[in-house]
Parts: structure tokens; sequence; C-alpha cells
């Protein structure tokens, strides 16, 4: 515990001209990535409508990232993030085993089933699932604007990616104003559950595992590519 601690308090503070101060643990790579993927989370807020971007948190790998953002620094953002090691050593995720038309449904069937089991938790509004590309696949997300949710879901799988190349992520979860986005992976792909600030993410997070644990491996782009056939 001495340890995690140690590494939180140290941190680091990137502003919106790309300078940083204090110790990514990764030569300032990390700091530079999560200014831009605060750039482009941020830019939700015009899409969806959510509030301002407040917080991003990169949970379950070798080092979790806790990420404050501000909105009055002399460059616009100023991101204060805390860096501390898991102990965990997650297992790469494996390249997904394509699917053929053959098995459309059965996917289909899987997607249904991970929505099924995020949306029943309470105060979740919404679930989408993005391919590995940031392509929408399946969403359940009423009174929502199509356009406005698939560039989201291009902007979270770029965040999630990113996060988990220098971490080992196995969920994110983003802070807006009113709302949050809780993500997590679904066999090749990504899926994005929008609730209440007050729901738990480690309950959304647990869902989708839970309800995606029958696609793991699956390349998600071959679902859209059948019912496009269709």
């Amino acid at each position: 515990m001495g340890e995690i601690q140690a590494a939180t308090e140290e941190g680091f503070t990137v502003s919106g001209d790309g300078r940083f101060r204090g110790d990514d643990e990764h030569g300032g790579e990390l700091a530079g990535m999560t200014l831009y993927v605060v750039r482009a989370l941020v830019q939700v807020d015009q899409l969806l409508g959510l509030g301002a971007l407040r917080s991003v948190h990169a949970r379950g790998g070798r080092q979790e990232l806790a990420v404050q953002v501000g909105h009055e620094g002399d460059f616009g953002l100023e991101v204060t993030c805390a860096l501390s090691r898991t102990g965990l050593d997650p297992v790469a995720a494996g390249s997904g085993r394509p699917v053929d038309a053959a098995h459309g449904d059965e996917l289909g069937d899987g997607l249904d089933a991970v929505m099924d089991q995020v949306c029943r938790i309470d105060l979740v509004a919404g679930c989408f699932v993005v391919s590995a590309s940031g392509t929408m696949v399946a969403e359940r997300v009423p009174g929502i604007d199509p356009d406005g949710l698939s560039g989201t879901g291009r902007r979270m799988r770029v965040a999630f990616d990113a996060f988990d190349r220098f971490l080992g992520t196995t969920s994110l979860v983003t802070g807006f104003e009113w709302v949050q986005m809780v993500a997590a992976p679904v066999g090749n792909g990504l899926a994005v559950a929008i609730a209440d600030l007050g729901c738990d993410p480690a309950e959304i997070a647990s869902a989708i595992h839970v309800g995606g644990g029958a696609l793991h491996g699956v390349d998600l782009a071959s679902h859209r590519s059948s019912a496009l056939a269709d």
C-alpha cells in the first residue's frame, strides 16, 4: 500500500500547451498521450451534450491512472494525473477470430446479452458496442443522435487503446458534468455504458465482462459485415 500511495502522491500535471510537470514513469510519453486523449474526449460534450469532461480513470491494469480535468488553465486545459501500481498482470487480449456469416445470429445474440446485462443496472441510460476500429456494431441508447453516438464510440475506442498500451487497462471510466461513461472490452471490440454519476462503475464493468464472456476473442466487425450483407 505504501508503494501505491507514493506513486499516487508524485503524479504529474499536463498543461494545454503540452508542458508537463512530475514523473509519468514513461519518459513523458504517457503525459503527452493523456493530453491527446483528454482533448478527444472533451469533444464528446459537443456530440452528445453530456456536460464538460471532469475526469478519466483507466482501471484494472498493471498501473491505474486517475485524471482530473480542469478547464480554467492558462492554455485551456489543466490535466492532473495520479498514477498507481496495482500488482495485477492482465492477460493480453488475443487477436479476434473471424466469425463467418453463418454465425451472425449467434454473434448478434451475444451482443444483445451484453447490452441486456448492462441496461438492467439501475440508472444506466443505455449501452453501445464498437468494433476494434471504432465502428458502431450495436446500440441501445434511446433518444441519442446516431452520428454523435458513433463519434463518441470512436473517441472512446482511441482512449481505451491508448491507455491499454501503456497500462494494460481493462476498463475506462469517463466522468462528465451530468453523466459518466464506462467502457470495457467485448470480443475485440468495446462496450460503452452511459450512466448516472451515482452508478458504481465497477458494477457496470463487471456486467460487461460477464455479458460478453461468450464473445472472448471474437472479431465484432464481422457482425456489421454480415448485417450489411443481409
